[in-house]
């Protein structure tokens, strides 16, 4: 996957979600690998554009160099403003982007849920603080907490109801023309809460999609009409819309592929609030206007600047209770770039990926949208616009708050990621999910444990730290029944994370290795004896089940394994329907867990019979080894999952 920047958390659907899958994936398949890749650096700039003529060159500089067809961009700054299409809308045809032409902006879709929320709660039709299975009983949500902890509507809004993220199926099986509450009534499994809710930040598409169901109860209408009626109008954003209707296939730009000349289809959604908006330049840049504005557009209040601080700040989180404003507030997140707080959010649907963020204080704002999923070109045309919004404006950094030895050993040492996007990553988290704290006069520095940049993270007080671009608060020391808990918005430790140990770590590195290299041994050494089996020269050789059982276990690991890799390429239709790939995931992962167990119940019944003790002993270790891989795999739901269902 692209890797999208730390400062803009975006959603991932259709392609994205392949990508996401391949990575993962092919670790749970055991298939690791020595080195990365080399990245494709952008073109840098000695300083910052002097105007938006020269801003508009650079940007269509970058997308030449990463094969980007074409973009919309809207700016606010200080000298002028300005909404243009830069390149192609779409390769076939060499049709030019303009300002009216539609881009999709994906998860930016987020942030006109959380508006609609505010105006009502600002009208007193709609509480934010409301438990959500009081204003829809048939929410699906699980929450074991509900009593004490209800899920609440602003947990959904700011992404801290504990929920999963919605499942490949989901992404497989959009249509057109579904309603929101049908679209939610599909599968209701992300929807189990893990944690008690509005503790910990992660991010779900289900939330704002359950949070716009709540909206069109509330507001009696269908949310988009909503949407369109008390935000779209008012604002002029004439072309903006959710669906592929006539009029918005005739200004639609073509998404293309990651390699920026395959066209990619239109992606329909499931839970259209979530992720798909579509709209043009023109229409950002009125959207642009009104943030900036403070919720004003041509004189004329749609939203009172107090709804649009609440939108701007965290509020759930532990760390917001401490006083961090950094981070995701209401369909909002506010980051830093070079010690300057924007405002905004980032989108990716298939064929796309978009970012629109704001500095209220230096009134400047941008938006842009890709139609071609490029992470390096994304953080170029991010970088550059940011360089240039705030070339004129001083960094400032609060001062350093030095921590003492004994407090900086203490949070020293290894930690583990507690908050998992995608409940199905989670198996990970034991072999992958570490970083590594060091305490050094006065300082923390964080890296991941297997290998990355360091970064240097600063206290502002005790319990509270910054990154080196964050000119406020990002982070904040916890602890849970007296272990040490990270909480962050962006960086290593971006997410919640709880101290380990290394003795930990090791222990399933070794359990993982060992495990795998005996598996393997089975099939190396079956090509030996298994041929002669074949052309009758193993007659002698007795109880062949023995070693029958452990190899039936390996090669359905090796087939299962073969699956996932070969679906990679394209998770969503191969993984999110009943297909071969699936099919073949959900039968072999039963297999390797029924022979894993008949496996060891040979080895034992075999103790006393006639037979090599190295072939016996051989059949026990790898017996052992693969009931070891079944039971992790049935412990992270893996064994019989059914991905096109769940």
């Amino acid at each position: 996957m692209p890797r999208a920047p730390e400062r803009s958390p975006f959603d991932e659907t259709g392609a994205r979600y392949n990508a996401r899958m391949r990575i993962m994936l092919l670790l749970l398949c055991g298939l690791w690998t020595l080195g990365a890749a080399s990245p494709v650096l952008a073109k840098t700039y000695e300083a910052p554009a002097a105007n938006l003529d020269v801003l508009e060159a650079r940007l269509v500089e970058i997308l030449n160099e990463h094969n980007v067809p074409g973009m919309s961009f809207s700016v606010i700054a200080p000298t002028g403003a300005r909404a243009t299409g830069l390149g192609l809308a779409a390769r076939q045809g060499n049709q030019p982007a303009t300002a009216q032409t539609c881009f999709r902006q994906g998860s930016i879709s987020k942030s006109f849920v959380a508006l609609a929320a505010l105006k009502l709660a600002e009208e007193g039709r709609l509480d934010l603080n409301a438990p959500v299975h009081t204003l829809l009983p048939d929410s699906g949500i699980e929450n074991r907490w509900r009593d004490e902890h209800p899920v609440r509507v602003i947990h959904l809004l700011d992404h801290t109801a504990g929920f999963d993220d919605i499942h490949v199926n989901e992404y497989a099986n959009g249509t057109p023309d579904i309603s929101l509450s049908d679209g939610l009534a599909f599968n209701t499994n992300s929807r189990k809460v893990r944690w008690r809710p509005g503790h910990h930040f992660s991010y779900s598409n289900a939330g704002p999609s359950l949070a716009a169901l709540v909206v069109e109860q509330a507001a009696g209408i269908e949310f988009e009409s909503y949407v369109k009626q008390t935000f779209f109008d008012p604002l002029g954003m004439e072309t903006a819309g959710y669906r592929l209707d006539e009029a918005m296939a005739e200004r639609i730009a073509t998404g293309h592929e990651g390699d920026g000349n395959t066209a990619a289809d239109y992606e329909h959604i499931l839970m259209r609030p979530a992720g798909a908006l579509n709209a043009s330049a023109n229409d950002m840049l009125h959207f642009l206007q009104f943030m900036l504005n403070r919720g004003s557009f041509r004189e004329m209040e749609i939203l009172s600047e107090a709804s649009m601080r609440t939108m701007e700040t965290p509020q759930s989180t532990l760390s917001a209770r401490e006083g961090v404003r950094a981070g995701y507030g209401l369909g909002n997140f506010t980051t830093a770039f070079k010690g300057h707080l924007f405002h905004g959010h980032s989108g990716g649907i298939t064929g796309f990926v978009a970012h629109y963020g704001y500095l209220p204080e230096h009134q400047a704002a941008f938006a842009f949208s890709l139609n071609a999923p490029s992470g390096a070109a994304f953080q170029a045309i991010h970088d550059e616009v940011c360089r240039f919004l705030t070339r004129d404006a001083e960094s400032r950094y609060p001062p350093e708050h030095l921590l003492a030895s004994d407090l900086g050993s203490e949070i020293a040492g290894v930690y583990s990621q507690f908050t998992v996007r995608q409940e199905i990553g989670r198996f990970l988290m034991p072999l992958l999910g570490y970083v590594r704290v060091v305490s050094r006069d006065g300082r923390l520095y964080a890296r991941p444990l297997l290998g990355g940049e360091e970064a240097a993270i600063y206290a502002v007080t005790d319990s509270l730290f910054r990154g080196a671009e964050d000119p406020i608060a990002s982070m904040s020391l916890h602890r849970d029944e007296g272990t040490p808990l990270i909480q962050a918005a962006s960086g290593p430790l971006a997410g919640t994370f709880r101290k380990s140990s290394m003795g930990r770590v090791v222990f399933f590195w070794v359990a993982a290795i060992l495990s795998l290299a005996l598996l393997v041994s089975s099939i190396a050494f079956a090509l030996g004896w298994v041929p002669l089996l074949a052309v009758g020269r193993m007659r002698q050789a007795k109880h062949l089940s023995v070693r029958l059982w452990p190899l039936l276990a390996a090669l359905s690991f090796v087939v299962w394994a073969l699956a996932v890799f070969t679906a990679l390429g394209n998770a969503v239709d191969k993984l999110g329907h009943l297909t071969a790939h699936s099919g073949l995931m959900f039968v072999s992962s039963l297999t390797l867990a029924l022979a894993a167990v008949l496996g060891a119940v040979q080895v034992i019944r075999s103790r006393t019979w006639d037979i090599s003790r190295k072939v016996w002993v051989h059949s026990a270790l790898v017996s052992a080894a693969a009931l070891v891989v079944a039971g992790y795999m049935t412990y992270y739901g893996l064994i019989g999952l059914r991905t096109w269902v769940y």
